[in-house]
């Protein structure tokens, strides 16, 4: 009687980068210092324009409720609130396209485990592509921190959750504010013009709530997985060495059914 035959071994894939990796750009670490100063600025100018949304709140209220007649604070702080919601809007899309950049150059590097959940290029797609743009871009986000990290080593999932969470809260936040400011009337009579303006200050400071609270999160994003990301500990390399695949890298294969793939073989 022949001898049972012994049971198949798996067999892995060549290893070795991926054929579409690259080197990250040596002016990436400037780009991603760039993008860390640019979301502070519009933290920054968010906390300002909460600040005089606050004032113009307050003054209204008092116009409407009689203890004063005295306008010029409360227009002052309308005049604030209205350049801030300029220039914090004109740095928040600046910082979006970096971001986007500062993403791709990343997550097609050679510096991180290239097996990708998702391709690359969807780091400046998502962006643009309506309702895709509601969840692809984080997705991405979490799939280069799982590769830029060892297996088993902690990540970013809750504060990408967080980041995600006020980003997509921030679109209907909007359009509550863009509303409540279309009914003020800035010829109306004081009174008249502070009824209506206190809802649009409300609406406008609890936006920039998010819209700081949503930099300041990207902002750690930033410089967590850019730290990660420059030590190579997802492709291997250790931090100051050069780039390289860690054992396995490029075979097809997710790290758990790679890692189990291991404990099986004799």
């Amino acid at each position: 009687m022949d001898p049972p035959a012994p049971p198949p071994q798996p067999t892995l894939a060549p290893t070795g980068p991926s054929p579409t990796a690259r080197p990250l750009p040596p002016w990436w670490p400037r780009l991603a210092a760039g993008l860390q100063l640019l979301l502070a600025v519009v933290a920054a100018l968010s906390a300002i324009t909460v600040i005089a949304c606050l004032v113009l709140w307050l003054g209204a209220q008092r116009i409407e409720s009689g203890a004063s007649r005295d306008a010029l604070l409360p227009r002052l702080g309308e005049i604030v609130t209205v350049l801030g919601i300029l220039l914090t809007t004109l740095a928040a899309v600046t910082s979006v396209a970096a971001f986007a950049l500062w993403l791709y150059l990343a997550s097609a590097s050679d510096r991180v485990d290239w097996y990708a959940r998702y391709w690359p290029g969807w780091a400046l797609l998502a962006w643009v592509l309506p309702w895709v743009n509601l969840v692809l871009p984080a997705l991405v986000v979490l799939d280069l921190d799982r590769r830029s990290r060892r297996p088993g080593a902690a990540g970013a999932r809750r504060p990408v959750q967080w980041w995600w969470a006020t980003w997509v809260a921030l679109w209907p936040a909007a359009g509550v504010m863009a509303a409540s400011w279309g009914a003020v009337d800035p010829w109306a009579t004081p009174l008249t013009w502070a009824e209506t303006v206190r809802p649009a200050a409300l609406a406008t400071a609890a936006l920039y709530v998010l819209y700081a609270a949503c930099a300041l999160l990207a902002r750690h994003i930033v410089v967590r997985l850019t730290a990660a990301v420059l030590s190579g500990a997802g492709a291997g390399a250790g931090a100051g060495s050069a780039p390289g695949p860690r054992p396995g890298a490029g075979d097809g294969m997710r790290p758990t059914d790679r890692e189990a793939t291991s404990i099986e073989e004799p």
